[in-house]
């Protein structure tokens, strides 16, 4: 088989259709500064903190946390520590996409061309086992390149701490937000739009697109607790 025919053989489309995509995501980031800015293009830049998030609703958060931690062990949990792990909320979200497009398009061509050697004809049975193995391979991949630009990333001038970010105004992007899990759009002060984890200090929870207050970061946790953030009446 030429390098043609097997490059547009049927086992390796989804590889190759990744490939064309990371490609794709790479040049809309090199033209166009396109990435996370797009996905959270409804977060206000403007929104200021009411002057009831100070210190004390601060510290009042971090004592209901501390009461709630324990219990924060769900299917939630286990769904934010596997984000956190790929690099979400470190990493800006395009750049996790670009890695495990082209992992999982780059090991799927190399593995079809070993296997394509010794295996023929290519049984759907081994494609689809395949199929599994490099996605979970190019998870790993992608995890231990989120680590490495996340290592990279403190070391440029405009970097921003997870603490930095305490006091700021952001804007609930998953489904809701709650005492176990959210995620929050907020701007820091460059600028920069990152998706952070976030849980409510107390209270039902809040839907998507509600304005919270970042009032601190659980360092142990990696997340944020916030409060809704409620707008002064105009007089």
């Amino acid at each position: 088989m030429g390098p043609f025919s097997f490059l547009f053989a049927w086992y390796n489309i989804p590889f190759l259709v990744a490939l064309l995509c990371c490609l794709f995501f790479a040049g809309l980031q090199l033209f166009t500064g396109g990435g996370d800015s797009n996905a959270d293009a409804d977060l206000d830049a403007d929104v200021d903190l009411d002057a009831d998030v100070d210190l004390d609703a601060s510290v009042e958060a971090d004592t209901n946390v501390a009461a709630n931690a324990g219990g924060n062990t769900g299917t939630g949990a286990i769904f934010t520590a596997a984000l956190s792990a790929l690099g979400i909320g470190r990493v800006p979200l395009m750049l996790i996409l670009m890695a495990f497009l082209g992992s999982f398009g780059a090991l799927g061509l190399i593995a079809n061309a070993l296997l394509t050697s010794d295996t023929d004809p290519y049984s759907p049975i081994v494609f689809a086992l395949v199929l599994v193995g490099i996605a979970l391979l190019a998870l790993f991949v992608t995890s231990r390149i989120s680590g490495l630009l996340g290592r990279l990333a403190p070391r440029t001038s405009a970097a921003i701490s997870f603490e930095q970010l305490v006091g700021r105004a952001g804007v609930v992007v998953s489904h809701s937000v709650s005492q176990s899990y959210g995620r929050v759009a907020v701007r820091d002060r460059f600028g920069a739009i990152h998706t952070v984890f976030a849980v409510l200090n107390d209270g039902e929870p809040l839907p998507e697109q509600s304005e919270v207050a970042l009032l601190s970061y659980d360092e142990s946790q990696h997340y944020f607790i916030v409060k809704p953030l409620r707008r002064k009446a105009a007089s």
